[in-house]
């Protein structure tokens, strides 16, 4: 299994290649952060540390 934690704000990595990566895991599952950045566990810890 893969989880791919993706920011909504990253400006490095579209929406779109985040899906790709999704799709090419055979059991994967992508989890969108709204209010984040690239640096998922920096912006959004409380909710990164429950996953």
């Amino acid at each position: 299994p893969t989880l791919i934690l993706w920011g909504k704000q990253d400006p490095h990595i579209s929406y779109e290649m985040a899906q790709l990566s999704e799709a090419v895991c055979e059991n994967g599952q992508l989890i969108t952060f709204e209010e984040a950045s690239h640096w998922v566990h920096q912006d959004e810890p409380d909710r990164f540390n429950k996953l």
